[in-house]
């Protein structure tokens, strides 16, 4: 097996952040009950939120997780705490939290750890919600490059497992859908841990298909694919060495803190920020 087969099998096992060349961010997102992808886009001047439902197609390059909590009583209007992307529970994660000027760096420690302090933080913010976890999953696409997704958690893991075999030798496709637990495709351990909430609230999530195209030498140097690989093992890295709670700016250490958003960027659980925009009847896939 060719050397970037073997890479993939690694990433995608979700096992070990620099940055990484993001094309666009969606969001597996419904409206008005149909499943699609939120995005944002560029309209007279100003970055407004987009919705589309289209197939994207291209290499699993691997995931991670993210986790969330939203209180109407913090920031300027009401926000989230927010985090670094981890890929396993001991990585070292940064959790931001708004403030009416901006975001800011709370605490970094692993999970455990920050979920800790969120624990500690509903003592003085009662409205604070129950913490959200989602996965983001990174396709390699021949348009966009790199496309970032977020998804279910729960339904993530799911659905990858299904195409898990071929991924590596396949590209895929990925679409959005909405759950339902008569769906014979989700597996009952996956309907046993969304429950009956599910059912009535069901989430939108993205689902995967093996195309019938390989991952051969020719779409691995069209795609670029070995540069994006390793940007995403440094990506890795990066959560698995950082160090926690650093306070000092100067020297080594600096390079290891993840850096908050720009003043005014968006940055919750219903925009994407700095991602490529495209008319609605110009959909990106």
């Amino acid at each position: 097996m060719s050397n970037y087969k073997d890479r993939l099998k690694q990433n995608q096992s979700g096992a070990d952040i620099p940055k990484m060349d993001i094309g666009m961010r969606l969001t597996a997102k419904a409206k008005e009950n149909k499943p699609g992808f939120v995005y944002m886009k560029e309209e007279n001047g100003s970055r407004v939120e987009a919705f589309g439902n289209f197939a994207i197609k291209g290499i699993l390059i691997g995931h991670g997780m993210v986790l969330s909590a939203y209180s109407k009583d913090i920031g300027a209007k009401g926000g989230s705490f927010h985090s670094t992307v981890y890929f396993k529970k001991s990585d070292t994660i940064t959790l931001f939290g708004p403030t009416p000027s901006g975001y800011k760096k709370e605490m970094s420690g692993n999970l455990d750890q920050v979920e800790d302090f969120l624990t500690v933080k509903r003592r003085t913010i009662p409205s604070l919600d129950k913490t959200k976890k989602q996965m983001i999953l990174y396709i390699l696409t021949e348009k966009k490059g790199l496309v970032e997704i977020r998804t279910n958690l729960t339904l993530g893991f799911d659905q990858i497992k299904q195409v898990q075999k071929g991924s590596c030798e396949f590209l895929v496709e990925v679409s959005a859908a909405m759950y339902s637990d008569k769906n014979p495709v989700i597996s009952a351990g996956a309907k046993k841990i969304l429950g009956a909430l599910a059912e009535k609230n069901p989430p939108c999530y993205c689902t995967f298909k093996l195309t019938d195209i390989p991952i051969d030498d020719t779409i691995a140097e069209k795609y670029d694919l070995v540069r994006h690989l390793d940007d995403f093992d440094r990506f890795k890295n990066y959560a698995s060495n950082a160090i926690p709670d650093v306070d000092d700016d100067s020297g080594d250490n600096a390079s290891l803190k993840p850096r908050p958003p720009a003043k005014g960027t968006a940055f919750d659980d219903n925009t994407i920020d700095n991602v490529s925009g495209e008319a609605e009847d110009d959909l990106p896939f």
